[in-house]
């Protein structure tokens, strides 16, 4: 006979954030990634992680752009 576990509902994997998920923080790229805004950054870049994917932005980068950009 075979034991029979509960699942879990799939928000509980999805609630899950990685490290730096809930703030900007500096970080080296060594691979060029895409920025916010489309262009290609790497060296010492802000990123951000959005539930869904990670967003890179340069160091020069304003406050407010990068505060709008967490909003979405």
């Amino acid at each position: 006979m075979k034991a029979i576990r509960p699942r879990r509902p799939l928000d509980d994997y999805r609630s899950t954030k990685p490290a730096g998920a809930e703030f900007w923080h500096v970080w080296t790229v060594h691979l060029p990634r895409r920025s916010i805004t489309g262009t290609l950054v790497w060296g010492r870049v802000w990123r951000r992680h959005d539930g869904y994917r990670w967003l890179y932005a340069h160091l020069d980068t304003t406050t407010s752009e990068l505060l709008r950009w967490a909003e979405r």
